[in-house]
């Protein structure tokens, strides 16, 4: 099965399962299975709050759009307010507390080069994603905007 054929597979399949109360409830198990699994910034932090709604991320969100005036680090368009995304350079899971509000490392990209980014973070081992420049990332990610 090639990979079209696959994601329109999964897509009908979750149309299929948000038809009936108990595929949404399947629906939901896989998605909070996920979170906890491959995506650590959902981690509860020692308050009870997950790390995305936290004031302190909210606050540097906030600054770093005015601060980059919603601008793509990599082509430079204006994002819409829906498609941007505050990215960390280097993944916030390989940084300690103190340093997951650095606004050195955030950036701006849109929904599609963040999911681009993240799929090439995915290949690559930890040590090389802490000491990439972001002009790498910049070029990689024009490179496979086409």
């Amino acid at each position: 099965m090639n990979a079209d054929k696959y994601h329109q597979y999964m897509r009908d399949t979750e149309s299929q399962l948000k038809q009936s109360a108990a595929g949404r409830k399947q629906l939901a198990n896989r998605a909070k299975h996920y979170d906890d699994t491959k995506r650590p910034e959902y981690e509860q932090l020692s308050n009870g709050s997950i790390f995305y709604h936290s004031q302190q991320w909210k606050t540097v969100s906030r600054f770093v759009k005015t601060r980059d005036m919603y601008c793509s680090a990599i082509t430079g368009t204006v994002l819409k307010d829906t498609d941007v995304i505050v990215d960390h350079i280097v993944p916030m899971r390989l940084m300690d507390s103190q340093h997951k509000l650095d606004a050195d490392n955030l950036w701006l990209l849109s929904r599609a080069q963040h999911n681009r980014k993240t799929h090439i973070e995915q290949s690559m081992s930890d040590n090389q994603l802490k000491h990439l420049p972001k002009a790498w990332w910049i070029k990689v990610l024009k490179e496979r905007e086409h």
